[in-house]
């Protein structure tokens, strides 16, 4: 995100993460799985079967479209 607005980027994560990846039912599974691994990065691939990284590279990809469909 362009602004840095670290909230704006945290909400867009966790919109993505629901509509598209398992929503609440899976942000529920990471963060049981992180109490008991104590490692969120083994928790979040392990939950969403793709690294952190690849997750990462998606939420670019919808950052840049809903920055670009905010701006029409």
């Amino acid at each position: 995100f362009s602004s840095g607005c670290e909230y704006l980027a945290g909400a867009a994560t966790l919109e993505l993460l629901i509509a598209k990846y398992g929503g609440i039912p899976k942000i529920l599974d990471l963060y049981a799985d992180i109490r008991v691994t104590g490692d969120f990065l083994e928790s979040f691939t392990k939950t969403y079967r793709m690294s952190l990284r690849e997750f990462e590279r998606r939420a670019d990809i919808y950052a840049k479209y809903i920055s670009q469909a905010a701006n029409l």
